[in-house]
């Protein structure tokens, strides 16, 4: 289903933001490798979830205005969790 397909690229994308945010909370301290490494896969696995969501909802007819709806509700939601990750990667708070 179209939905879960967004849903799982959402997942994909709070679940390494919240790593590592808990793994490097102070913004000084760099965090893992493993968390990197977590959140360049997240990314990626987010992106493809995206570009295939509507792809499958056309071809299988189930397109809905509801579907684009929560479609763009996750991508912003996921653009909050992709600023924290990066403010996190990038330690940017040290300044």
């Amino acid at each position: 289903a179209p939905n879960s397909l967004t849903l799982g690229g959402l997942f994909f994308m709070v679940v390494p933001a919240i790593i590592t945010i808990i793994s490097c909370q102070d913004l000084s301290s760099p965090a893992p490798q493993w968390v990197y490494l977590l959140n360049a896969i997240g990314i990626f696995i987010y992106q493809t979830c995206d570009a295939l969501d509507g792809k499958q909802a056309r071809r299988t007819g189930s397109q809905s205005s509801f579907g684009e709806l929560f479609d763009h509700g996750c991508d912003a939601i996921s653009t909050i969790f992709a600023a924290l990750s990066s403010i996190y990667v990038l330690q940017l708070g040290t300044g």
